[in-house]
């Protein structure tokens, strides 16, 4: 059973930082002391929330100063429970600190050394940073599963019995728009089709007539897609992906219709080609106005304490100039390589392969810049040029180095998005 720091250390640490401070079983603990993995419960001392680089420095240093060990949270998705496994946990969610510029004239960034400190009298104040409630609110609402069919639901949300009466298939509010009400068919309308049918042939002699294709609309469902429907097994009680087991047959439900693509669109390439909106396939004329961005690349700067998400959407609303087809536009946004899953800002120094990969490389490959608090206090600015050592190690082990505080990273334009949910 771990037990709060002791009254003078929590004194001294709370009076050498501008940040707060909290202790086992105070308010707000809680709040900052819970991951993604619920599962994982703390047996931390304390919790410090800095402010800036100055502040961790401080934390660090007076961990030293008293044998405590440090573990550091900048996101919280971590599984195994290492951000929340030190006596004193040093939560960076209040570096909030986010930036976009564009590349200077020789195409590069300027240096975080150049740039004003979070707070300093002149710069823009950054958004309030969200309360660990609000954050651990959010990543509920990621767990919504109302959306799939009840069978996939259930079976996310765990075991325990299927509500009486529960059907599979989309939730109600789904079904509202994807079901269609049959009306009701023509008495003996397949009948009249056929004889329409046979007797159409001196029409316009090629068997069909229009009488013949009206009749059509009217009949009865086929009896072999009835004979499919009844037979296609009920995934009430069955496993949501048993799909994936070997000799099971792939059953297509009736209402899935697949697309077949052109022959063109599989033989065209995608190199940059005139008329596309971003280098590959043209679009109808009038359907979107084609953006062309000015900038190959922008930087990015951000706080360790902001999240994938929260970096999507800042640049999303921060668009970059573009020329446009029609001489009109709000911009084009840019995205930092990021990894596919929900992450804090520590995946710029442990790998992160996302949807950009492929094209841009791995998180830590578009990272250009560091601030880091070492282990002895010192702060340090480290990219290409400065401290080469620590730059080439940091990129795959930084936490292992020191705590990283702000980053500088590419972010590449991503003009048009097509997503959508697999399951």
């Amino acid at each position: 059973m771990s037990i709060p720091l002791p009254k003078e250390l929590y004194e001294e640490l709370g009076s050498s930082i501008r940040g707060e401070v909290f202790v086992r079983d105070e308010a707000g603990f809680d709040d900052y002391s819970t991951i993604f993995n619920g599962n994982v419960k703390s047996m931390s001392k304390a919790v410090a929330v800095p402010l800036d680089a100055s502040d961790t420095s401080k934390i660090v240093l007076f961990c030293v100063k008293h044998g405590l060990s440090p573990s550091i949270k900048a996101g919280g998705y971590g599984t195994a429970g290492w951000a929340i496994g030190g006596d004193v946990i040093v939560d960076l969610s209040k570096l909030v600190e986010v930036d976009i510029e564009p590349p200077n004239d020789a195409g590069s960034y300027t240096s975080l050394k150049d740039m004003l400190p979070p707070g300093a009298k002149g710069k823009e104040a950054a958004s309030a940073a969200p309360s660990g409630k609000r954050r651990r609110q959010e990543d509920i609402d990621l767990r919504r599963y109302d959306q799939a069919s009840q069978a996939v639901a259930t079976f996310l949300r765990g075991p325990g019995p299927m509500p009486v009466g529960l059907q599979d298939g989309p939730s109600p509010n789904v079904r509202r728009r994807v079901d269609v009400t049959p009306s009701p068919p023509a008495a003996d309308s397949r009948q009249a089709s056929v004889g329409s049918d046979t007797n159409s042939s001196s029409s316009d002699g090629s068997g069909n007539s229009p009488s013949a294709s009206l009749a059509s609309l009217n009949t009865t469902p086929s009896p072999m897609l009835e004979t499919s429907r009844a037979s296609a097994p009920s995934l009430r009680a069955s496993d949501p992906f048993g799909y994936l087991q070997k000799g099971r047959p792939a059953n297509v439900p009736p209402t899935v219709t697949q697309a077949a693509y052109p022959p063109s669109s599989m033989q065209r390439g995608w190199a940059p080609n005139p008329g596309s909106a971003f280098g590959n396939h043209p679009l109808p004329p009038g359907q979107l106005a084609l953006a062309e961005p000015v900038h190959p690349h922008a930087y990015v700067t951000f706080g360790a304490g902001m999240r994938q998400k929260e970096i999507d959407t800042y640049t999303a609303q921060h668009k970059l100039e573009a020329r446009y087809s029609d001489g009109q536009g709000e911009g084009v946004p840019y995205h930092v390589p990021f990894s596919a899953h929900p992450v804090g800002s520590s995946i710029m120094i442990l790998g992160g392969f996302g949807f950009l990969s492929r094209l841009r490389g791995l998180s830590i490959d578009n990272l250009v810049e560091v601030e880091m608090v070492m282990a002895d206090g010192r702060i340090l600015i480290i990219n290409e040029e400065e401290h080469p050592d620590l730059w080439w190690a940091l990129r795959g082990a930084g936490p292992t180095l020191g705590v990283v505080t702000r980053y500088k990273a590419k972010a590449f334009p991503v003009p048009v998005v097509f997503a959508g949910n697999l399951i």
